[in-house]
């Protein structure tokens, strides 16, 4: 199911998905079944059903302990985001990045850092959103994590288009804009 959705073959997706959820259920393993319906969640983000995909996320949260909900909580920002709902997204990346912190996953904590800077930017805040990229930034580096730096170069991109200032990011970051 995964490695369909990443090749954007979602009807195959999600029939993989569904499967998996059957027997998931079966099993009852709740972290089995949180893993299965946040993937059904970000496919259906992904297809542009965010109410449903709120709703898959919401399940998946409900069957987790705390220590382990980064990746529901983190989906579910995602979406928040995509619909505008900056406040509901902005709480859910803060907790997503706590826990980030707090158990040292640098990966999560620089998607969460990247959020918030959209959140920022959209909400014309670009101060705040470069702070928040910029530590982005570092953790990209420290990983060598090439699609996270591009991800990063755009939101500068956007963060200068708000800033009508399309010199300053090109110099500073040395960026070719």
């Amino acid at each position: 199911g995964v490695m369909a959705h990443q090749l954007s073959l979602f009807e195959r997706a999600d029939r993989h998905f569904l499967a998996s959820q059957d027997l998931a259920y079966r099993s009852e393993d709740d972290a089995l079944m949180s893993q299965v319906l946040n993937n059904l969640g970000t496919l259906r983000k992904d297809q542009g059903r965010f109410e449903e995909a709120l709703a898959y996320f919401d399940q998946a949260i409900e069957r987790l302990p705390p220590r382990d909900l980064k990746f529901p909580w983190q989906s579910k920002a995602d979406t928040l985001l995509r619909l505008g709902r900056y406040a509901e997204s902005k709480s859910y990346y803060e907790k997503a990045q706590a826990l980030n912190r707090e158990i040292g996953d640098d990966e999560g904590l620089a998607h969460t850092l990247r959020g918030l800077a959209e959140i920022a930017r959209r909400q014309g805040d670009a101060d705040t959103a470069e702070r928040l990229l910029c530590e982005n930034e570092a953790i990209c580096h420290k990983l060598d994590h090439a699609r996270g730096l591009s991800w990063t170069v755009q939101s500068y991109g956007d963060i200068a288009c708000l800033r009508g200032d399309f010199g300053r990011i090109r110099v500073e970051r040395g960026v070719n804009i």
